[in-house]
């Protein structure tokens, strides 16, 4: 795929799939950061407090 590729396919909503090594909790979390509109992502804060709560558990 090309840059304008790229662009055209993320513009139109698409996003990469989940892997099957990946967790769905980590996915939901990438789902979010790619929000369209800047507001509804989460801050660095909140994935900060995520990612310490996961690496605590496991």
């Amino acid at each position: 795929m090309n840059s304008e590729e790229v662009l055209s396919y993320v513009a139109s909503g698409g996003r990469l799939p989940r892997t099957s090594s990946m967790s769905s909790e980590l996915y939901n979390l990438m789902l979010q950061c790619w929000q369209e509109n800047p507001s509804k992502r989460p801050k660095f804060r909140s994935i900060a407090s995520w990612m310490e709560t996961v690496a605590y558990e496991h």
